[in-house]
């Protein structure tokens, strides 16, 4: 039988091709020596609506780690300053970014070395480039497909970037509060990277709202008549911290726990194991497993954006409210208790 032709690997590497002649374009420019670590670039693709940020961080002299964030959400993650290991472990655990800097050989892992002696890359005794993806409820892996294609565009705009602060020295003035933002403007029929104010949007939650043919699904939980003896319940997920992990030689990820507690006790009602990537389903499935147990409760208590998003509408179709708080006392205390982050 003849050989297996992996397109997307082929495709990959043809990305892949890119990135290194991006990334050695980038070190030609020797950012360091005109860039601080508070510095931040903004790239908006014309393609998609999409926030992409770049920040250095300095490793050694002559060196610095290059992170992007794939996301508005991924980079105010990044701003947040855990207080206790198991904030900092779900901190880490839901974040999003590429990171990229210079190491030894021997650092290099094995799918990555891979990837170089396909390129004909090889870089002996000196420093090689670590690319490593980082995605929400996922370990760091190397970046495939979509992901490698987000990070050849994201790089290649930030060259352009890097080259024109270069070109014209204070141009941006970081020091006082300036980013350099490139985007494409239809006015003038071009990309544009200008001086900008840094400064975030207000925090736009997201926002999961039924189509108007579900009532297949929200008609008989509407039916289901009031819980007697659960007014309230509160929802949080949180994660198995997996710390035996084989790093970047696959995209392993964290199993995620999903609770339903009684608001007043704190009981736990219903708990399910899911994958990161299957948390809507797992949590409307749930969701109406609890309901078709207890009847409809009055007040569903969330803490989180994302689950506030996901829960709001679905629980305005059946008559529940869905409310928002600081914290749940009651998830956090079953996280607590069974080790979970």
């Amino acid at each position: 039988m003849g050989k297996t032709i992996d397109f997307q690997q082929q495709k990959d590497l043809r990305v892949w091709r890119t990135v290194m002649e991006t990334l050695h374009a980038i070190q030609n420019l020797e950012p360091w020596t005109f860039l601080g670590p508070e510095d931040t670039f903004l790239y908006l693709p014309k393609a998609e609506n999409r926030w992409i940020f770049f920040r250095w961080v300095p490793a050694a002299p002559n060196e610095v780690v290059l992170t992007v964030y794939p996301s508005l959400p991924a980079y105010r993650k990044s701003l947040e300053t855990p207080q206790t290991y198991r904030e900092s472990t779900r901190n880490f655990i839901e974040s999003s970014y590429f990171e990229i800097y210079q190491t030894k050989a021997e650092d290099i892992p094995a799918a990555l070395r891979a990837v170089y002696r396909e390129l004909g890359v090889d870089h002996g005794d000196g420093l090689w480039p670590f690319v490593t993806y980082k995605r929400w409820g996922y370990d760091e892996a190397l970046p495939r497909g979509r992901h490698l294609l987000l990070l050849e565009n994201a790089l290649g705009n930030l060259f352009m970037q890097l080259r024109a602060v270069e070109a014209k020295p204070g141009s941006v003035d970081f020091t006082k509060g300036e980013m350099c933002v490139r985007f494409y403007s239809p006015d003038q029929g071009m990309w544009v990277n200008a001086a900008m104010p840094y400064a975030l949007p207000p925090k736009d939650p997201p926002f999961l709202q039924l189509n108007q043919d579900s009532t297949h699904v929200t008609q008989p939980l509407l039916d289901l008549p009031r819980s007697q003896t659960l007014e309230e319940v509160d929802f949080d997920f949180g994660w198995l911290d997996d710390s035996d992990r084989k790093k970047m030689e696959e995209p392993r990820y964290f199993p995620m726990i999903t609770v339903f507690t009684d608001h007043k006790t704190g009981n736990p009602l219903l708990t399910y194991r899911c994958h990161p990537d299957e948390l809507i389903e797992c949590a409307f499935h749930q969701w109406e497993a609890l309901i078709q147990q207890h009847g409809r409760p009055e007040t569903l208590y969330v803490a989180r954006d994302e689950t506030f998003g996901l829960f709001n509408d679905f629980a305005q179709h059946i008559g529940v409210t869905c409310r928002q708080v600081e914290h749940l006392p009651t998830t956090e205390e079953y996280f607590r208790r069974h080790g979970l982050v």
